[in-house]
C-alpha cells in the first residue's frame, strides 16, 4: 500500500478581500433641492467619502480607473447617521476635492471608506435620470 501526501500552499494574488463592509450611503436632497449625502455607520469608522464619475466601459478602456469628482473627509468619523450638503458640509465635514458636476456624464458612484481601518460602506450608484434636474450641486449643462 502507498501513501501519498501533498501539501498545497497558495499564495495571494491580490484580489483577497479583506475589508469589512458596514454601513451605508445614499443621496437625497433637502427642502431647497440641494444634493445630501446620507452615511449611516454601522459601528464602523467611516471617514472619507468619495464621489467618482463613471467610465464608460463600452467605448473606453476596461482597465480605466473611475475618476474621482468629489471627496471629503472627517476630523473624526460619525457615530450616528448624518446628512452632508455637497455644496456645502458641515463639521466635522471638510471638501478634500471639490464636486465637479462637469466630469459626470453617465452617473457616479459614492462610497464611504475608513481611514484607520479596513472598513467601508456599500456604496450608492446614481444616474442623471434618477436626480432632478433642480439639484443645484448636481445642475450641470453639459450632461
Amino acid at each position: 500500500m502507498t501513501t501519498l501526501a501533498a501539501a498545497v500552499t497558495l499564495a495571494g494574488c491580490g484580489n483577497g478581500v479583506t475589508t469589512e463592509v458596514r454601513g451605508i450611503v445614499g443621496l437625497t436632497a433637502d427642502s431647497s433641492g440641494a444634493a445630501v449625502i446620507l452615511l449611516s455607520p454601522c459601528g464602523a469608522s467611516l471617514d472619507r467619502i468619495t464621489i467618482s464619475g463613471l467610465v464608460d466601459r463600452s467605448s473606453g478602456s476596461a482597465t480605466a480607473t473611475n475618476p474621482v469628482i468629489g471627496a471629503f473627509s472627517a476630523a473624526s468619523a460619525p457615530t450616528v447617521t448624518s446628512g452632508i450638503v455637497m455644496g456645502a458640509p458641515q463639521p466635522p465635514w471638510t471638501v478634500t476635492k471639490a464636486v465637479d458636476p462637469l466630469q459626470v456624464t453617465g452617473g457616479f458612484v459614492i462610497d464611504a471608506s475608513s481611514s484607520t481601518a479596513d472598513q467601508a460602506a456599500t456604496s450608492v450608484l446614481v444616474s442623471w435620470a434618477a436626480l432632478d434636474s433642480s439639484t443645484p450641486v448636481m445642475s450641470s449643462s453639459a450632461r
